[in-house]
């Protein structure tokens, strides 16, 4: 009966600008990682792509743009899980809905801080490894203050689902 109920409801957006405005990103940050990943090659420029992309998108899109395809994809479904429960206003689900926003934030921070160390220590391109380490320095800054803003951002969230749900 209840499953019924849920599928019966009507899709409505929230009537807070946050919440609005974080469900219209998470649509287009998940859009855009999927036609990527749609349209990709294996080729060197795509290399040099993806390495880019992997550098700064993070910041934006979080665990989307992880270049561990499973990471990814499961950072999607999550995302599409939260859309889907805060546009149908499944209330019942709202205390999971906190944990895996929690969790990507989680999965946000592996991507910005870890996942390029390990990407390049995995690939085993020790001149590409001294280049990068020069380069991520010089974006030390960019990844503190995505990091801060990612955190201050999915308590605000957290906060204003309380208050919705």
């Amino acid at each position: 009966m209840q499953e019924e109920e849920i599928l019966m409801k009507k899709m409505t957006f929230p009537d807070n600008l946050l919440l609005k405005s974080w469900v219209f990103w998470i649509i287009v940050k998940c859009s855009l990682k999927i036609s990527y990943e749609m349209n990709s090659t294996d080729t060197l420029t795509q290399w040099g792509k993806d390495s880019f992309y992997g550098l700064i998108l993070p910041w934006f899109c979080g665990a989307i743009w992880s270049e561990f395809g499973f990471l990814s994809m499961g950072a999607i479904a999550a995302n599409i899980y939260i859309v889907f429960v805060i546009l149908f206003q499944i209330y019942s689900l709202s205390s999971s809905l906190k944990k895996v926003i929690w969790t990507l934030f989680v999965l946000a921070m592996f991507t910005i801080w870890l996942e390029p160390w390990i990407t390049f220590v995995i690939r085993g391109n020790l001149e590409a490894l001294l280049s990068f380490t020069l380069l991520k320095g010089i974006l030390f800054a960019a990844d503190a203050i995505s990091s801060a803003v990612w955190f201050m951002l999915t308590y605000w969230i957290c906060e204003t689902l309380d208050k919705e749900f």
